[in-house]
């Protein structure tokens, strides 16, 4: 047979006047209540317990720091008790310290000893007079005086030569025209054909050429030109070759120029497959016996 249900719990009569709906608000609000009345209580309680304690070792931590500091100062006032001179009054101390006595300048005065010089013993005079030096000995002056051998002075002598020598390497000039300018002054001093060629420059004579070239009017001559830019190189060679004459030790009046030559030299190359006139000049002068 089944039992019949019994319930735990009673069953809560429910008043059919009012709400459950209602009542749940009220019953929180006033839980919050007794909870708000109960907090400041505690924290009361609590903050007066904890102040006592509190107080009670600051009071302690400060009863600790004045015993030390008592008992440093009276260690201090010992030692500068201990430290103090004898004497009554600083005053006299500190005047006697500043104050020399005399009775030290006494002890120091007796103390350096006097020189007492014998009764018999005399001061030797000094005299002012220069010292005189003991001559050396006769040998050593004469290996003084004895000076090395002087080495010979070697001259160099002007060798004279036979013959001297002008070189003009890549003149810009025609070979054609260094060629009848050579064989002009050929047998002739420097002097005199500088005169010469001088006299070419100014068109005052003319260089005498073979070939169809223009006749001139000057005695022995048939035809020739002024070649002037040639001429003014050759001028320049002329005057060095005077010098190298005098150099050399040839008498410069009697030397006469005994060859003179011209060659092609190198010549660069120019625009159209030409070349340029380069000539080598070659003059050299003798002394006639």
């Amino acid at each position: 047979m089944e039992k019949d249900y019994v319930p735990k719990h009673k069953p809560v009569e429910k008043n059919p006047n009012t709400n459950m709906k209602q009542q749940a608000p009220a019953q929180h609000n006033q839980q919050n209540q007794q909870k708000k009345e109960n907090k400041p209580q505690q924290n009361n309680q609590n903050n007066n317990q904890q102040k006592p304690a509190q107080n009670n070792q600051q009071n302690n931590n400060q009863g600790n720091q004045n015993n030390k500091q008592n008992q440093g100062n009276a260690q201090h006032n010992h030692q500068n008790q201990a430290s103090k001179p004898a004497s009554s009054t600083p005053q006299q101390g500190k005047a006697s310290d500043t104050k020399p006595s005399t009775s030290a300048t006494q002890n120091t005065a007796s103390s350096t000893p006097k020189t007492q010089t014998p009764a018999g013993d005399t001061p030797k005079p000094v005299s002012n007079a220069p010292k005189t030096e003991t001559p050396k000995s006769t040998s050593d002056n004469s290996a003084e005086t004895k000076a090395e051998p002087k080495k010979p002075t070697t001259v160099t002598k002007i060798v004279k030569k036979d013959f001297a020598e002008a070189r003009g390497i890549g003149l810009h000039a025609s070979k054609k025209y260094c060629m009848y300018i050579c064989t002009f002054i050929k047998g002739k001093t420097v002097d005199k054909a500088l005169k010469d060629l001088g006299d070419v420059l100014l068109f005052k004579r003319a260089i005498p050429m073979k070939g169809e070239i223009p006749h001139r009017s000057e005695p022995g001559m048939m035809s020739g030109r002024y070649p002037v830019k040639t001429v003014a190189q050759f001028i320049t060679m002329l005057k060095s070759l005077r010098g190298n004459v005098i150099v050399n030790g040839l008498d410069v009046h009697k030397a006469v120029i005994t060859m003179g030559s011209a060659s092609w030299g190198s010549r660069p190359a120019k625009r159209g497959g030409a070349r340029f006139k380069r000539t080598n000049v070659t003059l050299r002068v003798g002394e006639k016996n």
